[in-house]
C-alpha cells in the first residue's frame, strides 16, 4: 500500500511540477513583453500596436520601457537560495566530521521499525550488533540504506561506525551519499549565486538604458 501511494504521489507531483514550470515560463514571457496577465485575459493586449507601451492595469506589473526588466525581488531570491544551499553544504560537511577516519563495520540485525510519532518524520531502524564482545543497540535512518529494499525486522544489514562511538552506527555507503549531497549543495549554491550576479547586472544595465522620450535613466 505504501509503494502504491508513493507511486501515485510521484505522478501527481510530476503533473503539478510540469504545470508550475509552464506557468512560470508564460509569466516570464509576459513580464519581458510588459503585458499584464489581466490584459491577456481581457484581450486588451491584442489591441496594442507594435510600438505602443501602454501601462498594464495590474498593480506592480512591469511597464515595458518604464520599469526595469529585473526586479529586486528576483535578485534577492537567488541570493537567499545561494546562502541557503551554502549553509546546507557546510552543515552536512561538518556533520560528517566524526566519520572521516577509519570506520569499523558490523553485521547488524534489524530489531524493529520506528515510523516516528503518528508516522511522521524519517523512518528509523532499531538494530543491534556486537562490537568488541559488547552488544550495541543503535538507530539508523531507513533512507540511508543503499540496498534495493530496507530489511524487515529479523533481517540484516551492514553498518559502519567510528571505533570509539559504536552508537553512531549507520548503514554502509552513507559516507558516499553524504559526499554527493555536499557536492550537489555546492553546485546549487554556485548556480544560485551566479544567477543573482547576472540578475543584478541585468538590472544595472536596464536602469542605465534609454527611457521613453530619449531621456537617460538615473543609475541606482
Amino acid at each position: 500500500m505504501e509503494d502504491a501511494f508513493f507511486d501515485g504521489a510521484m505522478v501527481g507531483l510530476a503533473a503539478v511540477a510540469v504545470w508550475a514550470i509552464y506557468a512560470v515560463l508564460v509569466l516570464g514571457v509576459l513580464w519581458v513583453m510588459g503585458l499584464g496577465p489581466d490584459e491577456v485575459v481581457s484581450g486588451a493586449g491584442r489591441r496594442r500596436s507594435g510600438r505602443h507601451v501602454g501601462s498594464p492595469e495590474m498593480s506592480g506589473w512591469r511597464r515595458r520601457g518604464h520599469d526595469p526588466l529585473v526586479p529586486v525581488s528576483l535578485i534577492a531570491v537567488f541570493a537567499v537560495l545561494g546562502v541557503v544551499f551554502a549553509g546546507v553544504s557546510l552543515w552536512t560537511w561538518h556533520a560528517e566530521e566524526p566519520f572521516r577516519g577509519d570506520m569499523a563495520t558490523a553485521h547488524a540485525e534489524v530489531l524493529a521499525w520506528d515510523h516516528g510519532w503518528l508516522g511522521l518524520g524519517d523512518r528509523e531502524l532499531v538494530v543491534w550488533f556486537v562490537d568488541a564482545g559488547t552488544a550495541v543497540t543503535a538507530r539508523v535512518r531507513a533512507e540511508d540504506v543503499v540496498e534495493e529494499a530496507v530489511p524487515a525486522p529479523g533481517g540484516y544489514l551492514t553498518v559502519e561506525y567510528p571505533p570509539d562511538a559504536p552508537h553512531q552506527a549507520r548503514p554502509v555507503g552513507t559516507a558516499e551519499t553524504r559526499a554527493e549531497d555536499v557536492r550537489l549543495a555546492v553546485w546549487a549554491a554556485g548556480v544560485s549565486s551566479l544567477l543573482a550576479l547576472v540578475s543584478a547586472f541585468g538590472r544595472f544595465i536596464g536602469r542605465r538604458g534609454p527611457q521613453p522620450g530619449g531621456a537617460p535613466a538615473a543609475a541606482t
